[in-house]
């Protein structure tokens, strides 16, 4: 049997000492839009807003925008152990997460990937009961902020 390797990442969803995150364990031959997906679902965020991501150093500057319109596979995106990378998505409320690969290591042939193996601390709702009850056009809503007013992020 082939031997089947994984990532280890942690999402942390942004607050002042990184108490909110998620430990995920996904294949190294899923993509980028797989693991970007998985960790919104994560947090419980849908999937119909824009999203800037970049390239971090080890102290977490922006350096490179990642072009989020691309789907390489995470084997060929992961470049160096502890690869570290910022991903904002829905452009309006800011959800930042500060993604760190923690471990490359052998998977489990037999387990569904990608998986949840640690969870810490409560994700705010991506949309308040007052947007709910007035009916807002959740899914037209971001449409008025373009891609280069979210490149303001990566410097």
């Amino acid at each position: 049997m082939e031997k089947v390797w994984t990532y280890l990442f942690r999402a942390n969803l942004y607050d002042d000492d990184f108490t909110i995150y998620r430990d995920i364990v996904i294949l190294s031959n899923q993509s980028l839009h797989d693991l970007l997906g998985f960790i919104r679902s994560l947090y419980g965020l849908d999937s119909i807003h824009d999203a800037v991501g970049a390239h971090c150093n080890a102290e977490w500057f922006r350096l490179e925008a990642i072009d989020l319109d691309k789907n390489p596979l995470l084997m060929d995106f992961v470049v160096e152990p502890y690869q570290k990378f910022y991903y904002c998505y829905d452009l309006e409320k800011e959800f930042e997460f500060f993604v760190e690969l923690l471990d490359i290591r052998e998977g489990v042939a037999e387990v569904a990937y990608p998986i949840c193996e640690k969870e810490e601390g409560f994700a705010p709702a991506q949309y308040t009961p007052f947007e709910l009850d007035k009916g807002k056009n959740i899914t037209d809503k971001n449409k008025i902020i373009g891609i280069k007013s979210a490149l303001r992020w990566i410097k």
